[in-house]
């Protein structure tokens, strides 16, 4: 009998070290160490992302081209000398021999200009809601890496915890079927939990590396981190219908609408490709010699007004402008189909959140403390000689697997928030 009560106290001190462990799984973590909360690696994140500073870039250019759109071509200047004889090469000999400069500037068709500068600032504008977007994405993958760390570090360390327990336990049953007072099986079933559960470790391990590399690879850093241990608050999800309104305002759609408005101005621009350009020129042409009076000869002066018939070549110009609308719809087309797929993705992340809702409420008030009575009770059966060491065992086990469980889908939840954030148009 006193060796029943040995083994009672044992499994009790199991179970409370278990639950200290469950409440407190950092506990174990260098305390040198600086942990990294899910909204310090959102700004290291965000600070670091290449592609966040290659959107602000391409953007800008994209506005300074709009400017140098407005403006007129480069004049041209023209020089050279006209009429020159080619016996003598002389320049004074005969009188329309003369130096010529000149000056050509050529008149883009009307709205031609403005249709260019309208299309380099949608495009300026579709990379600024690109770099918004970028930001959303950046945001909710570092925060899913972060909340994945916090669940393997949970893991890692309440499996750590466990085996070590378990491996008393294991040497306590070898002892007393030493003594004759405990049946093989025990011993069999607490050997082979006890590699079940270093399997599990050197998996959860593995894995918790795997989860900090991708985290160090969003964060740009190549020392490693440490994950806080204390989880945000998302304790409540917005509303389905507001973030469903505010679709327009997400920076996905945005993106969409500007692409739809610098394609309808590239239609515009192909559009005044019907329309004449014009050139004017101005020249000087300057003589030497005299007339045959004695007189100096006079310099020469010219002014040209030309202009380019389009319609004359109104076939090619009219399959350019059919092309151009049909990049203009193919954008409409686009946008359409981001507003559908973002409609499925919010139903989507909305029905994940509840599901993994009711699975939380369900764990939190019903199986994590049936898993406890389960042990105590187990534990109880075993003193009183009405149940087997094996049963104590498993309903431990099963117990360390109820509170992983719990965090999983307490984990899990949290990711569908971030989700649901990442689609909300009222958010950055």
């Amino acid at each position: 009998m006193n060796m029943y009560r040995s083994i009672g106290l044992l499994v009790r001190s199991v179970h409370g070290a278990l639950s200290l462990c469950i409440a407190a799984s950092f506990a174990f973590a260098d305390a040198n160490i600086q942990e990294l909360s899910i909204d310090d690696a959102v700004r290291h994140a965000l600070t670091s992302d290449p592609d966040i500073h290659s959107l602000r870039l391409l953007a800008d250019a994209q506005g300074r081209l709009k400017e140098a759109a407005k403006h007129l071509p480069d004049p041209t200047l023209r020089t050279g000398f006209m009429n020159v004889p080619l016996d003598s090469f002389a320049l004074n000999r005969e009188p329309m021999t003369q130096a010529l400069i000149g000056f050509r500037q050529r008149i883009p068709a009307i709205g031609s200009r403005s249709a260019s500068s309208t299309n380099h600032e949608h495009l300026s504008q579709v990379f600024n809601h690109r770099t918004s977007l970028q930001e959303k994405n950046i945001t909710r993958d570092t925060r899913i890496v972060w909340l994945e760390a916090h669940y393997q570090r949970h893991a890692v360390d309440l499996t750590s915890q466990a085996l070590e327990l378990l491996e008393s336990l294991s040497h306590v049953v070898r002892a007393r079927y030493a003594a004759g007072d405990e049946l093989q099986l025990a011993v069999v079933a607490a050997e082979l939990e006890l590699s079940k559960l270093q399997s599990r470790l050197i998996e959860t391990k593995q894995r918790e590396v795997q989860t900090l590399d991708e985290l160090q690879r969003l964060l740009g850093v190549m020392n490693g981190v440490s994950i806080g241990h204390k989880l945000p608050n998302w304790d409540a999800a917005p509303a389905r219908e507001g973030v469903q309104d505010s679709l327009k305002a997400h920076p996905r759609v945005q993106a969409a609408d500007s692409v739809v408005a610098a394609e309808a101005a590239m239609t515009r621009l192909f559009e005044t490709a019907l329309k004449p350009e014009w050139h004017i020129d101005l020249s000087y042409g300057i003589r030497s010699g005299a007339n045959l009076d004695g007189d100096a000869r006079s310099d020469f002066a010219s002014a040209t007004l030309s202009f380019s018939l389009p319609l004359l070549a109104k076939q090619k110009h009219n399959l350019r402008l059919l092309a151009s609308q049909a990049n203009e719809d193919n954008a409409r087309h686009s946008k359409a189909k981001i507003l559908r797929d973002m409609t499925a993705e919010i139903a989507v992340a909305y029905s994940e959140w509840g599901q993994l809702s009711e699975r939380l409420d369900l764990l939190n008030e019903t199986i994590v403390a049936q898993s406890d009575n389960h042990a105590q009770a187990a534990l109880k059966a075993y003193q009183n000689k009405e149940g087997t060491f094996t049963d104590v065992l498993l309903s431990y086990v099963n117990e360390v697997d109820a509170n992983l469980e719990q965090h999983r889908v307490k984990i899990d939840r949290l990711k569908a928030w971030a989700t649901i954030d990442s689609l909300n148009g009222s958010t950055k």
